[in-house]
């Protein structure tokens, strides 16, 4: 993971702490009038696949035994309003639970998986309801090896991705879990 320098709609670096410091990187920020420092930060392709695998991210603090002050991590951008933040439609799905099922169609479906979801109307020639034919809630369609397969509430959370980055994490999640670095 690597700071990096800060946009203009996020406000410019104006301050750079570490800088020609012995064992330290410089660490490009904004600091305001209040003095509270904002940085930006950019994770490579494995350290995103490890983020989606686990979910974590660690925080060190370098205190030397000085205090510690107070920190916030966020993934949203400190300087849009709430109400401006890109709200994005979920376009691809993770597995988080691989469904209770035996059928050859979902071979593919793994925990951890990525996969993008379908449109049941214009994308699946078999579009399939609960009783009463309304569709059924909390569900997605995914295509499963040979063809679309549901996947139900609890067996999946939401992802925005592009179809290239769905590509890139699945090989490394594959890779991952083949003991492959």
């Amino acid at each position: 993971m690597k700071p990096i320098k800060m946009k203009p709609i996020e406000l410019n670096t104006n301050v750079v702490f570490g800088a020609n410091q012995e064992g330290f990187f410089p660490l490009p920020a904004y600091k305001d009038d209040n003095g509270d420092v904002y940085t930006t930060w950019e994770l490579t392709e494995e350290e995103r696949a490890e983020v989606m695998k686990t979910g974590r991210i660690y925080l060190i603090v370098q205190t030397f035994n000085r205090g510690f002050n107070p920190v916030f991590l966020t993934v949203e951008n400190p300087f849009i309003e709430q109400e401006q933040q890109p709200k994005a439609e979920p376009t691809h799905i993770r597995v988080i639970s691989v469904p209770a099922v035996y059928n050859p169609n979902f071979e593919n479906i793994k925990v951890g998986s990525i996969h993008k979801i379908l449109d049941p109307v214009n994308d699946i020639d078999t579009y399939v309801f609960a009783d009463g034919g309304e569709p059924i809630p909390n569900s997605v369609w995914v295509l499963g090896t040979n063809e679309p397969v549901i996947l139900l509430s609890g067996e999946f959370e939401y992802v925005t991705l592009t179809d290239a980055k769905v590509e890139e994490l699945n090989k490394i999640i594959n890779d991952l879990a083949n003991g492959k670095n």
